[in-house]
């Protein structure tokens, strides 16, 4: 899967991350490629929206704890996956990435998303697709999402 889009505004990109979500399958893992403020949580949030993750859920960027952990509201259907959001912007090493069990998550029923992803080249045999988010201006950004093998 190779597809493109344009996003004039962090709604647009949640929306765009929201139909995305309708196309995942369980079991996808996503990896998130774009420079410090080019949409990555954003785009995660949207795919929280697709999912139909608890509209009191704030999502936001897992900076400190590595992984926040969000589950489909009530009344989702009972197949939609829970969603595990990455972030390896303070790992210095992969192995610290499978110390906190990062293979298990990819193992259960859910999605993950991995921010800053191409920290660590090993994660590559791990992605289902790969997400770049380049900054156009101001608030266009270019996503380019391409399967990975």
């Amino acid at each position: 899967m190779l597809a493109q889009y344009h996003s004039h505004s962090l709604e647009e990109t949640q929306g765009i991350a929201a139909e995305i979500a309708h196309e995942l399958s369980t079991g996808a893992t996503l990896g998130l490629i774009g420079t410090l403020g080019a949409g990555k949580t954003a785009f995660v949030q949207g795919l929280a929206i697709g999912l139909g993750i608890e509209a009191d859920a704030y999502v936001s960027s897992p900076t400190f704890a590595l992984i926040h952990e969000y589950a489909p509201g009530r009344g989702t259907a009972c197949r939609a996956p829970t969603l595990f959001h990455f972030d390896l912007y303070r790992l210095n090493h992969f192995e610290e990435l499978i110390d906190i069990g990062f293979e298990d998550y990819t193992q259960k029923a859910s999605i993950c998303v991995l921010e800053w992803a191409d920290m660590f080249p090993e994660l590559r045999s791990f992605l289902t697709h790969e997400v770049q988010i380049e900054v156009v201006g101001e608030e266009e950004r270019k996503i380019t999402i391409t399967a990975t093998p």
